[in-house]
């Protein structure tokens, strides 16, 4: 590239509690940091989140209730009910703590700026201050999602200043409902990617054109790059350990395996992202990339589990999730590309659980990166 940009806008996801989504908006940023000396990140006004009732109502409401049940059945509903009345605010100070730990990092590593505006009510002015417009990564493109909006298609700015760098639908079909809209505002954007083979399918059954799949940013550091911003927890054990991480529910079986996998291999477990384990649940993206690059060994349902996993070469095993709409495409797509999609049904027996091929890893990766290199290069100079 012979000249920098003026100025790049970053538009994705924005929160304060999933690891995935705050490190690939820092992986992004700092892509995007060699084509341009400015980088933002937008913020959009949010719905105001529930929150747990912890007043006595719920303890009124609840004796108003026992009459209706059984006494096996009131048992439990009492038992259930009191326990969440009892424990609602220790887990709301957990989750105060991770999202203050969150904002940190994100202050710390990503430069935001506030629209105080919703994306519906964004003026003329924003286009004028940037020269190009980025969408991606993670699910930006899912309509189930209660953030989504036309503006996460960049329909307020110019389609020459229009990029998606591989962002993802997390489904497999676009609702009936949305089909006609998304015709509209894809068919705008001139410069399209997506992340799994699923999203390239939505794209080319809804406006006929062949789009390429593409790295997630993350996976565009290098594991230097993230060792740079790893931080270890204080609390982090000292001796080998395996890594459990689940954003879906981990049934009684999963962990059961999983228990007695670690107590075969003499290891302990640490388990993030579960409110029973209060200081591992409010670790930030800093200490959460540290627990998975001085792990053993992961167990995860999350893409960025396995992203991170492949990237600080850590053996992994990858499950679906339970309880949610089937998004195990992401994984698929992923694991395809590095020819590891054995390990989708591996069994925790198998004698290669623990052997994966790295050097291989890190030459798909170095190709890889190379085509979302020159995908960026196309569209940004």
């Amino acid at each position: 590239m012979n000249k920098k940009i003026q100025a790049i806008a970053i538009i994705t996801l924005n929160g304060y509690s999933n690891y995935g989504n705050r490190l690939q908006n820092y992986a992004l940023q700092q892509v995007l940091l060699r084509y341009s000396n400015t980088v933002d990140t937008l913020l959009f006004e949010k719905r105001a989140a529930s929150t747990h009732n912890t007043s006595s109502n719920s303890i009124h409401e609840l004796l108003e209730r026992l009459q209706k049940f059984s006494f096996s059945r009131l048992n439990k509903k009492v038992s259930t009910k009191v326990h969440s009345v009892l424990f609602a605010k220790q887990i709301q100070k957990n989750t105060n703590r991770r999202i203050a730990n969150f904002k940190k990092f994100s202050e710390t590593y990503i430069h935001e700026k506030n629209l105080r505006s919703t994306p519906g009510r964004m003026g003329d002015s924003l286009e004028s201050q940037y020269e190009y417009f980025v969408v991606g990564s993670d699910q930006v493109w899912n309509p189930r999602f209660s953030e989504f909006s036309e503006a996460f298609f960049l329909t307020f700015a110019p389609p020459r200043k229009r990029v998606a760098y591989a962002p993802s639908f997390g489904i497999e079909k676009i609702p009936v409902e949305f089909q006609s809209a998304f015709y509209t505002w894809l068919k705008d954007v001139p410069f399209l990617s997506v992340r799994e083979n699923s999203g390239a399918k939505i794209i080319k059954d809804l406006i006929g054109i062949d789009v390429p799949v593409l790295l997630d940013p993350t996976m565009l550091l290098a594991k230097e790059d993230w060792l740079t911003i790893a931080k270890q927890p204080s609390f982090a054990p000292t001796s080998a350990y395996i890594l459990v991480y689940f954003l879906g529910h981990l049934p009684k079986d999963y962990e059961r395996d999983i228990k007695r996998f670690a107590k075969k291999n003499e290891m302990e477990l640490v388990f993030i992202n579960d409110m029973r384990y209060q200081e591992l649940y409010s670790i930030d993206p800093s200490e959460f990339v540290s627990l998975i690059y001085n792990s053993s060994f992961v167990f995860t349902d999350s893409f960025h589990g396995v992203a991170f996993s492949l990237i600080l070469e850590r053996p992994f095993l990858p499950y679906r999730r339970i309880g949610k709409t089937n998004t195990f495409s992401r994984i698929e797509t992923l694991l395809g590309k590095f020819a590891l999609a054995e390990r989708i049904s591996m069994q925790l027996e198998n004698d290669n659980i623990w052997d994966i091929d790295f050097d291989k890893v890190r030459g798909v990766l170095l190709n890889e990166r190379n085509c979302s290199a020159s995908f960026l290069d196309a569209c940004l100079t």
